[in-house]
């Protein structure tokens, strides 16, 4: 359950989460999915795939998040 509400947190609250928020929601997603394999338990594996599917997702959206704003000329962030 601890896993599943990290993943639920992270995809439907990522964007309003600071990176940093994000990025050890995940780690503690897969830290703890990695005790699941370790201890045998059958959910383990397949939690500790989403989890890292879900951290590899957070780190391209912030890198497409640089992307943009270093293209972006800084007048375009002035309202």
């Amino acid at each position: 359950e601890y896993i599943e509400a990290c993943l639920r947190l992270a995809g439907y609250h990522g964007d309003l989460l600071e990176e940093e928020e994000l990025s050890e929601v995940l780690d503690q997603a897969i830290r703890y999915a990695g005790l699941l394999v370790n201890a045998g338990r059958p959910e383990g594996p397949d939690l500790l795939i989403r989890a890292k599917r879900a951290q590899e997702q957070a780190m391209e959206k912030a890198a497409r998040r640089m992307l943009y704003a270093r293209a972006l000329p800084a007048s375009f962030f002035e309202f």
